[in-house]
């Protein structure tokens, strides 16, 4: 089974120009191969981003740590920000952004993980989407997210509640088809909340209808499929 920490480890670091819209047209197939950052060309820049979050995922380092210790590689390695940009997301020394990049990929690798773990487990067939977090702000509306995202489909129900707006069996396409990243594990957004936890048998089957108590061949299948969609 993959960790968290072996789903960083594995990958490899690519720097690129593209930026998150070029990005986001990339397979998922490459993205989870791939560490990359948005128009980070650096490979010595990418690489200590990268390290960073393989000690946060170990549980050796704490992003405070992790923040001071990159902006220290920015401040050596003569970094400047884009003219005109300097103190917005797109700054790479800017808290903010130093945040999402490592707290998102960090998650990714949990996230991972974790969906890998539900995946294969017969009394838990299902999988929950919840708010773990609340916003300072205003939450994102999770009840369209996930209509417009994934729709009517089989194996899905669309609750309708805000702090649970999905449920969906662990193999379904939905939870790809849900993630901003194209991945089935949490996170689905930046600086989302949502989190995912199993839904057990019986509630597949008497509360949310998801399957029947004949339905051998969904089983099978979820059995039969343990390491990802």
């Amino acid at each position: 089974m993959t960790t968290a920490s072996d789903y960083i480890r594995g990958k490899q670091s690519v720097p690129s120009d593209m930026r998150t819209a070029q990005w986001d047209a990339v397979s998922a197939w490459c993205k989870e191969r791939a560490f990359f950052m948005a128009s980070v060309t650096s490979a010595e820049t990418l690489q200590a981003f990268r390290s960073a979050v393989q000690q946060m995922v170990d549980g050796t380092m704490s992003g405070t740590d992790a923040r001071k210790l990159l902006r220290m590689h920015l401040h050596g390695s003569g970094y400047q920000a884009p003219t005109g940009l300097e103190g917005t997301i797109k700054d790479l020394s800017t808290t903010a952004r130093l945040k999402v990049t490592l707290n998102t990929n960090v998650e990714m690798a949990r996230g991972w993980a974790q969906m890998n773990q539900y995946k294969g487990d017969i009394a838990h067939p299902g999988i929950m989407l919840y708010r773990a977090i609340w916003p300072k702000g205003q939450p994102r509306d999770w009840v369209n997210i996930c209509r417009e995202r994934v729709g009517n489909m089989a194996g899905v129900v669309l609750t309708g509640d805000p702090n649970a707006p999905m449920v969906a069996l662990s193999n379904s396409p939905a939870w790809v088809m849900l993630s901003r990243f194209k991945q089935p594990g949490p996170p689905y957004e930046f600086n989302s909340g949502m989190r995912i936890k199993p839904v057990s048998l019986d509630d597949c089957i008497d509360k949310y209808h998801l399957i029947t108590e004949d339905d051998a061949d969904t089983l099978a299948a979820i059995e039969q499929d343990p390491e990802g969609v």
